[in-house]
Parts: structure tokens; C-alpha cells; sequence
């Protein structure tokens, strides 16, 4: 199935990148298609509810039916077909198209159906206009407000500078994190990330060297239903507790609100990147936040795939950080070449 995942505004690198690893923590074949400033097509069996319940950075997951200029794409539309089911038609527009209603009215038109249901349809069909007109049928929706509720003023237990939970599961797919593998985040915090690995079926461990950020975290995967394997100890200590991980996902603490125990940034992410390298299984992947991708030195063993960088505000940006473990599989797990993009479905 060609599959178009409609991404959000955010960083729409870091969105683009976050869709591709998660398609790669599926351990299915794919191919990508085009990829332009919000949009992401790829050609893959990946289950559309399951690639939506994964994202954090997106809107939608549609089926992509035709693509190309919106004559073509009107052509198609004659082809749709749904005589026992209701149906609507939505125009989005990146290029601020200025007659959706005249182009719903058409394309609705064009289609068979049982008829229209404009509050809860059957079936939507979606055209976008981006760089060219995509005809799309509604798979697949991402529940951003199930993110907002568990935004951190939520929470019984917080910190302001805690990651937004669509970042925090952003990190965690872009550590290629699969159901059932064992996460480990070595700067746990108040539980972000742990929360969004384990909301996938992971197996998570943390530590913090704050006895009482470790007891919060706690308090805050319990009040979702997760249990953790969390202690607080020095990151140095890390290896000897946990033993080999699938990931390490983590927001290390590096602004005004947090505290390294008076140790330099670069120790400390010196020892991380050596933590790291340690407990990861070979091919396996670190995402890490940083603000300043100098910290991340070249390690023996480790690997930098990619980094993407947020600003916050005029005195911080967050840079999203992929390391990978030397040995194991390809970096491009279940990814298979990307193909020219066609200037329109067959």
C-alpha cells in the first residue's frame, strides 16, 4: 500500500525523520516515495493504526490513492467508490488554496457512495495540496490530545523544563525502539521519556543521581499503569545496574533549572556517550538531546547518524541526536532504497 503521512509544523525535519524511524522500528520493508516539507509517502504493509499510535510529530496516516497535477488527481476521483458507506471530503492546503469549499463540492461529485456524513463519515477522502495535489483516503488519525494530557502541568509530578510528550516520544522513535525491547534512560528525570517507551510496549530501566526525581518518575509511570526498574545512582555506576539495553533514549540536564552536581557538560556527556557504548547492544541506537552538538565527541564504537536541532528561545536549542552502536544490522533496518517520485500514481 502507498501510505502519506501528513506531518506536523513543529521542525518538519525532526517530524520527516522521527515518521522514517519509526517505519524502521517496524521491521518492515519500505520505500520511500517523495518526501516534501510536510508530507512523507512511502510505499510499505506497515499497519496504518499502528504507524499512527507511534507517531508523536503528525497528524494523519492516509492511503495514497493519485498524485500529481489537480486535473489528474480529479481523474481519479471518478474511480472512487463506496456504495454502502458515508462519506465527506476535506481540502488541505500548505499553499493556501483559497476555494476548499468549491474543491470539496467537486471532488464530492466525482465520487459513489451511499451518501454524505459530514460529522462522522464512514469514509474521508482527503485532498492536499502541497507541492503537487495528492488524493488520499483517511487511514489513520494521531491522537495529539492524548499527548496533551499527559503534558507535564498534568502530571503529579514535574518540572517546567521537562520535554513536551510529542518530543519525548519523537526521541523515542528515533531510537528505532521496538514493543518489548529494554529502554534505558540514564538521566530519567520526572519520567518523560520512560513514559512514552513504555506507552509503546516497552520494557523501561531508569536512573537519575536525584533520589527524589527517581521517586517522582516513579509516581508518574505508575499514575499510566508502568512499572520501571528505576535507582538513583551516578551515571558511572549505570552499566554495572543494567546490563546490555535494545535503546538508550534520554534529555540529559544541561539548563538553568537542572543540575550536572557542579560537573562540567562535557564530563558529563563524555561519561554518557561511554555509558552508551557500553550497555547498547551492537547496531542498536542512543537518541539523546543536547544544546550544543560540539558535546557529542566521536567515541570508539559509536556512530553519528543524524541530529536535527530545535529552538526553544534565544538562550537555548535543543539538538536531537541518533548514535548507533558499532556491529549488528544496518542502520536502515527493514528500509529499502529510496525510488525517483513519480510525477503521479499509475
Amino acid at each position: 500500500m502507498r501510505i502519506l503521512i501528513e506531518l506536523s509544523g513543529e521542525q518538519t525535519s525532526l517530524a520527516r525523520a522521527e515518521a522514517l524511524a519509526a517505519l524502521e522500528a517496524s521491521g518492515r520493508p519500505f520505500r520511500v516515495l517523495l518526501a516534501e516539507d510536510r508530507l512523507l509517502a512511502a510505499e510499505t504493509d506497515v499497519d496504518a493504526g499502528w504507524l499512527a499510535r507511534r507517531l508523536g510529530l503528525a497528524h494523519y496516516v492516509d492511503e495514497l490513492l493519485a498524485w500529481g497535477p489537480l486535473d489528474a488527481v480529479l481523474v481519479a476521483a471518478r474511480g472512487l467508490s463506496f456504495p454502502d458507506r458515508t462519506f465527506r471530503v476535506r481540502v488541505n492546503s500548505f499553499k493556501g488554496c483559497h476555494n476548499k469549499q468549491e474543491l470539496e463540492r467537486q471532488i464530492g461529485d466525482l465520487i459513489v457512495a451511499r451518501e454524505v456524513n459530514l460529522r462522522n463519515p464512514d469514509e474521508e477522502v482527503r485532498l492536499i495540496e502541497g507541492e503537487q495535489h495528492y488524493l488520499c483516503r483517511r487511514l489513520a488519525a494521531i491522537d495529539r490530545s492524548a499527548y496533551e494530557s499527559r503534558k507535564v502541568e498534568e502530571r503529579s509530578f514535574f518540572y517546567p523544563i521537562s520535554l513536551h510528550p510529542r518530543l519525548a516520544r519523537a526521541l523515542v522513535n528515533l531510537g528505532r525502539v521496538r514493543e518489548g525491547d529494554v529502554v534505558l534512560d540514564p538521566f530519567c528525570g520526572t519520567g518523560g521519556v520512560l513514559l512514552e517507551a513504555g506507552l509503546i510496549g516497552a520494557r523501561v530501566i531508569g536512573s537519575d543521581i536525584r533520589e527524589d526525581m527517581v521517586e517522582g518518575c516513579r509516581e508518574v509511570l505508575g499514575r499510566w499503569g508502568l512499572t520501571a526498574d528505576l535507582a538513583a545512582m551516578d551515571i558511572g555506576k549505570v552499566p554495572e545496574y543494567v546490563g546490555r539495553v535494545d535503546a538508550v533514549v534520554t534529555d540529559p540536564p544541561y539548563g538553568r533549572a537542572t543540575t550536572t552536581k557542579g560537573e562540567p557538560l562535557g564530563s558529563l556527556f563524555a561519561r554518557a556517550l561511554a555509558v552508551a557504548r557500553d550497555v547498547l547492544k551492537p547496531g542498536r541506537f542512543l537518541s539523546m538531546i543536547v544544546p550544543d552538538p560540539k558535546l557529542v565527541k566521536s567515541t570508539e564504537g559509536l556512530e553519528l547518524v543524524e541530529s536535527y536541532s530545535l529552538r526553544v528561545h534565544k538562550s537555548l536549542t535543543r539538538t536531537f541526536v541518533v548514535i548507533r552502536r558499532a556491529g549488528g544490522t544496518s542502520v536502515l533496518v527493514g528500509r529499502t532504497p529510496e525510488g525517483p517520485p513519480p510525477s503521479r500514481a499509475p
